[in-house]
Order: structure tokens, then C-alpha cells, then sequence
């Protein structure tokens, strides 16, 4: 299934479908004015990705932010070391389809996520601390 459509289907368990559909298109509008140069259908993705960051709590983007700074998958551990992630937080973000679930152990996050999120930490600022933790 299209990451789009899975991060949409992840929100519908927190607003009804007229909600989702009114703040997608508010987002849509916004991001059209920001991101011209950017194609309709990454503008469009974009718009999912803002309206799932904003039905995440902040304990979920900042633990969100932090895993970006890692590639190729991680498990529990490295999640709890680099975003001081348990196993409640994994399980909702993977509820939300924004992290899937690898195996039994190990975890991934979609690259197109990963650099969302990678672009909200660097504008919080975070991502060296982060990489430093990584390291």
C-alpha cells in the first residue's frame, strides 16, 4: 500500500474522515503557496506527513526526530539509546504507520518519513546531539 494512503488510514483512528479530509486540504493550500517548485503529488505526501506529525503527541515527535538519524533499520535498544524510546511509543508510531515493523526485533522507518522527520530535527535543532548519541 502507498505510505500516503497508510499514514491516512493511521489518523482515521483519531478523527472522522470529514476532519481528515478538511485538514488535508487546509495543509494541501498551504503547502501550495510554500512549495511551488515542488510536484503536485510531493506536495500532496507532504500535506499527509504534516497532518500526521500534527496528531502525534510530543513525546512521539521528538522520539520520531531522533530515530531519523538512523538508517537501515534498529531494534528496541538502539531506539531506546539514540531516542530514548520504549516499547509503548514504538508500538504507537507503528500504529500510526509512521515506523514498521521489520521482524520481531527490528524496526524501519520509510526513507520518505526518515527525511521528514530528519528535516524536523534539524530545524529543532536536535541533530547533532542526536548523531552524537548515534555515534
Amino acid at each position: 500500500m502507498p505510505l500516503a494512503l497508510e499514514l491516512a488510514a493511521g489518523l482515521t483512528r483519531g478523527a472522522t474522515l470529514e476532519t481528515i479530509a478538511a485538514q488535508l486540504e487546509r495543509d494541501f493550500t498551504a503547502l501550495d503557496s510554500d512549495l511551488r517548485d515542488v510536484s503536485e503529488r510531493h506536495r500532496s505526501v507532504r500535506a499527509v506527513f504534516e497532518q500526521s506529525w500534527n496528531a502525534l503527541n510530543a513525546r512521539e515527535r521528538a522520539v520520531l526526530q531522533k530515530l531519523s538519524v538512523l538508517r537501515g533499520g534498529f531494534d528496541a535498544n538502539a531506539a531506546r539509546e539514540i531516542a530514548d524510546a520504549d516499547a509503548a511509543i514504538l508500538a504507537a508510531l507503528a500504529d500510526k504507520a509512521l515506523l514498521s515493523r521489520a521482524s520481531e526485533t527490528r524496526f524501519d522507518l520509510h526513507a520518505l518519513v526518515r527525511e521528514f522527520a530528519r528535516d524536523k530535527l534539524e530545524k529543532a535543532k536536535g541533530v547533532n546531539a542526536t548523531r552524537a548519541r548515534h555515534a
